[in-house]
């Protein structure tokens, strides 16, 4: 694990908590930063979906209740239907 991945063990975290969770970690990520997260209640695309603005990651893996993604663009960047 380098400086700039930052891990978050989200398990026992549910629904609204887990999302915010998420997305302030990704908000706080440097630009080339991964994000690095476990959980059991939701699907990988689901997360996805809802808190990470389009276009600012790019996918480095999914498994079962975990993801990886790199940050491609800051946050003052975000497009249009992306989570502030």
């Amino acid at each position: 694990m380098t400086a700039r991945t930052r891990k978050l063990d989200l398990r026992g975290l549910v629904g609204p908590l887990l999302l915010l969770k998420v997305s302030r970690a990704f908000r706080d990520l440097p630009v080339g930063g991964v994000l690095d997260v476990k959980w059991e209640t939701m699907e990988p695309a689901e997360v996805l979906q809802r808190v990470l603005p389009g276009g600012a990651y790019r996918l480095l893996g999914t498994g079962p209740r975990r993801l990886r993604v790199e940050k491609t663009r800051d946050n003052d960047q975000e497009q249009e239907g992306g989570i502030a």
